[in-house]
């Protein structure tokens, strides 16, 4: 039975939602920082960034949410979409494993949605170290790492032990005030679940089959000015390089004839700009 939004709470890490993708690689981003503080101590500040990612957390579809439709529509799985999880050897600074733990997770909960499990025992080791570098590692312990082992091919028993070790990171990076990170997890399961459901769409102009894909692309809008919101209240890079993408994103939703019925070439001018975004993110040292 899968899980509620508000429930599972946080498991990202890409669904909306990120790798070097074809031949035109963008510039590699630099300057990359280290620390995820609050964007202010100052108390009233901290009170509306923590409001702000309680509603985002509450109101942007999960990983589950966004890919269960994924198979539902009965699409193929491509684990070519996948990002590897061999460059997870060349990220180092925090800002960058916290997009990874979203993007990760984001990819795995494919990879459980679709039933495709060939994959699955590499990325629940990826997500493990990712979080226990990042402080976090009650969330994946040796009891919860055999659970995992015990039921790696039973979808619903899945879901139900990735909604503890992902409430644990939730509740363990809230208490400790990084939301920066907390954000930044949010972020990157987001961008990937969208990249996975465009990238799935793929260049098929025939939306016919894909009626609930598209329909799932038109309600990520709202979801996007959720996240717009959230990243306002950081002022440093990556937020806002990831703020600035993210922008462009929401114009092409807001220039497009109906928004809410989106055509095949506004998909494919979002899925650009995603592409170009979760590549930028995945590329991250």
């Amino acid at each position: 039975m899968l899980l509620t939004r508000k429930t599972f709470l946080l498991l990202l890490c890409p669904l909306l939602f990120v790798l070097g993708c074809g031949n035109n690689k963008p510039s590699p981003v630099t300057n990359l920082r280290d620390s995820m503080p609050l964007p202010s101590s100052t108390g009233k500040l901290q009170d509306s960034t923590h409001s702000k990612y309680n509603h985002l957390i509450s109101n942007v579809p999960i990983p589950f949410d966004i890919l269960h439709r994924l198979s539902t529509s009965y699409v193929l799985y491509k684990a070519e979409l996948l990002h590897p999880v061999t460059a997870l050897a060349a990220v180092n600074q925090t800002d960058s494993k916290s997009l990874c733990l979203g993007v990760y997770g984001a990819d795995l909960t494919y990879i459980i949605s679709l039933g495709e499990f060939k994959e699955f025992p590499s990325h629940i080791k990826t997500i493990k170290r990712l979080a226990d570098d990042l402080g976090v590692p009650t969330a994946f312990d040796d009891n919860m790492m055999n659970r995992y082992n015990i039921n790696e091919t039973n979808k619903d028993t899945l879901q139900n032990v990735m909604y503890h070790s992902y409430t644990e990171i939730d509740k363990t990076l809230k208490s400790n005030d990084r939301l920066g990170m907390a954000a930044l997890v949010v972020c990157g399961g987001w961008i990937e679940s969208l990249y996975l459901t465009t990238q799935t769409i793929g260049i098929n102009e025939d939306n016919g089959s894909y009626t609930e894909l598209y329909s799932l692309v038109s309600d990520q809008k709202k979801h996007l000015k959720n996240l717009i919101s959230l990243l306002n209240d950081f002022k440093k890079e990556p937020f806002s390089e990831i703020l600035t993408s993210l922008q462009k994103i929401d114009h092409l939703y807001q220039t497009a004839a109906d928004s809410n019925h989106l055509n095949w070439s506004e998909v494919q001018k979002i899925s650009a700009e995603v592409k170009e975004l979760r590549t930028r993110i995945t590329q991250r040292s």
